[in-house]
């Protein structure tokens, strides 16, 4: 049952994912993203596995 849930959040995440492009511009997808990184980083979090291009 468990991998089913981790599937099942696997697969909700995909959708967000390719749906926030729809619901907002590129741009506005890109700047949550870095948000999102950059305050996982400030709070001891992992670091971003990519270089930032703008």
């Amino acid at each position: 049952m468990t991998e089913i849930h981790d599937f099942q959040d696997l697969t909700d995440a995909v959708y967000t994912l390719a749906l926030l492009p729809a619901a907002f511009s590129r741009k506005r997808v890109q700047n949550m993203f870095d948000h999102a990184a950059r305050t996982t980083e400030a709070s001891g979090g992992r670091p971003r596995p990519y270089s930032v291009v703008l």
